[in-house]
């Protein structure tokens, strides 16, 4: 168990998967980066398909300065990455290819 421990704490995974490091209640929690490329996502307000696929409920929508109506403004981020499962349902259903797990 200690060398299991060690390679957690490190971060650090050699076979692609994500990292994993202990949580404070004695549990592993899985962390994934998701990165949402605002220039290809366009007006989220018309897609929402990553708002209504996500099994966790990961991501958001709101403008940046929360008094504009521009749709370029516009933004879907994440808001929990520690509840992401990757099961990749965002990734294959965004038309416009601007969500990526790593």
């Amino acid at each position: 168990m200690r060398s299991l421990f060690n390679s957690l704490s490190t971060g650090r995974n050699r076979d692609g998967r994500p990292r994993v490091v202990p949580c404070s209640e004695g549990g592993l929690v899985m962390k994934t980066d998701i990165m949402v490329d605002y220039h290809k996502c366009g007006d989220p307000r018309e897609c929402k398909k990553c708002l209504k696929v996500c099994p966790s409920a990961l991501f958001i929508m709101y403008p940046p300065d929360y008094k504009s109506n521009d749709p370029d403004e516009w933004r879907v981020d994440v808001a929990f990455t520690d509840l992401c499962t990757r099961c990749g349902d965002c990734v294959r259903d965004c038309p416009r290819g601007a969500i990526r797990l790593k």
